[in-house]
């Protein structure tokens, strides 16, 4: 019938399959927790639950690391000072609690700084952390 209207028309019928070869295996490996960047995270202490959110561009490794107040390569204790300390930091040093890299818990990502800001901003004003000093990393307006 076809072929009566269309004579000139080769037609080829294609069938497809919703199952592709991706859905057997992932291709690509996954990136390990302490590589991944433009993330927000909270950290909340092991030994009295007071809590900080942050975000970071860098290695969630780096970030946490100097929360912790450790070397990012060695581990080891870094010599406290005030002046670049984080308010986790301060919190680890005065009240003398320990905290590991399992303390902080990655609770988003974006794309780009200025979505990241935007979710930090709204995750501490519905959170108030007590850690955080800022109350919002960018201003909120509506419309």
């Amino acid at each position: 019938m076809i072929r009566e209207e269309l004579p000139y028309c080769k037609i080829n019928i294609i069938f497809t399959s919703q199952t592709r070869l991706g859905s057997f295996s992932k291709f690509k490996d996954s990136v390990p927790r302490n590589l991944k960047s433009r993330l927000l995270y909270r950290y909340t202490c092991g030994n009295c639950n007071i809590t900080y959110i942050g975000k970071t561009m860098r290695h969630f490794q780096v970030r946490y690391s100097e929360h912790l107040g450790i070397s990012k390569v060695t581990n080891k204790p870094l010599t406290y000072n005030s002046k670049t300390s984080t308010a986790v930091t301060e919190h680890l040093y005065k009240t003398k609690h320990n905290s590991t890299s399992e303390c902080f818990k990655i609770i988003g990502t974006a794309r780009n700084d200025y979505h990241l800001k935007i979710k930090e901003s709204l995750n501490i004003k519905r959170e108030n952390p007590e850690l955080n000093k800022t109350i919002k990393s960018f201003p909120l307006y509506l419309f």
